[in-house]
């Protein structure tokens, strides 16, 4: 995946846990004590002190105890324990910093109980409404990748079963080209084949395509190359399965396409300069 994608996701996640963090300060504050106890009405109270050590704690945890798996990637229990990981490293170092400055007792141990709990808990409902929003909304909305998927007949409902089985959320196969059957006009698994051998360029050009996923078995290395050349000058990427090319190349980038391991040509970019 795109790494700037994946790092806008880390940092929506970030911005969602402080609000759900402060959301859920403010809100144990109401219920404990009938009224906002910020200290911005009154700055002798130091709860709002209170909630800036939190955040800070938060960051640190963040910083030095980072998620090993991606936000997309953690099922319900992952990321149950990950949240009270977060929690535990995050109250540890809150309480740690009160003890030492000796002003643990100027707060109310009901209120903090009652954020730690609300906090636990918006955080990890959030996070799955993130989640939700990313993998089905983001990915019908017209902002993804839009990626041409270039096979042969007998590949072609086997690759889009599994790609479907992946939560893609940031590409999805809009179009088919077929290259070894004339198919155009057919639909499989709700895509349409628009294309064949002869007219892939053409389609490329015209339809609204970010790039293309090559799939291909041996005998078509010759037309592999010249496809990935053609597609470079008009500045589109080219996702070659690795298993069924293997080249070396200044601009090439492995990744994974779904539950595929592609090498990804870079289109040729020129500078307005």
């Amino acid at each position: 995946m795109n790494t700037s994608k994946r790092m806008i996701v880390r940092y929506v996640e970030t911005i969602l846990d402080v609000c759900c963090i402060a959301i859920a300060y403010l809100i144990a504050n109401k219920i404990k004590f009938g009224r906002f106890r910020t200290g911005i009405l009154n700055p002798e109270e130091p709860y709002l002190t209170l909630l800036v050590i939190i955040l800070v704690s938060y960051f640190i945890v963040v910083v030095l105890f980072p998620t090993r798996k991606y936000l997309l990637k953690r099922g319900f229990f992952d990321e149950v324990l990950n949240v009270s990981r977060l929690h535990l490293y995050m109250m540890g170092i809150t309480f740690g910093y009160l003890y030492f400055v000796k002003e643990s007792t100027q707060f109310s141990r009901v209120h903090m109980a009652l954020f730690v709990i609300m906090s636990w808990a918006f955080v990890i409902v959030f996070r799955q409404v993130l989640k939700r929003l990313i993998t089905k909304e983001y990915h019908r909305s017209g902002a993804n990748e839009k990626i041409m998927l270039i096979t042969t007949a007998d590949c072609v409902e086997e690759i889009i079963a599994h790609i479907k089985e992946t939560r893609n959320w940031y590409f999805r196969i809009s179009n088919i080209a077929i290259i070894d059957k004339d198919m155009v006009g057919e639909v499989i698994n709700g895509i349409e084949v628009v294309a064949t051998k002869d007219t892939i360029l053409h389609e490329v050009e015209t339809l609204a395509i970010d790039s293309v996923f090559m799939h291909l078995p041996s005998g078509y290395d010759t037309f592999k190359e010249e496809l990935i050349e053609e597609l470079r000058s008009m500045g589109k990427h080219a996702h070659v399965n690795i298993g069924a090319y293997n080249t070396a190349d200044e601009l090439q980038v492995i990744q994974m396409l779904g539950k595929y391991a592609v090498i990804t040509y870079r289109g040729v970019y020129h500078r307005i300069r």
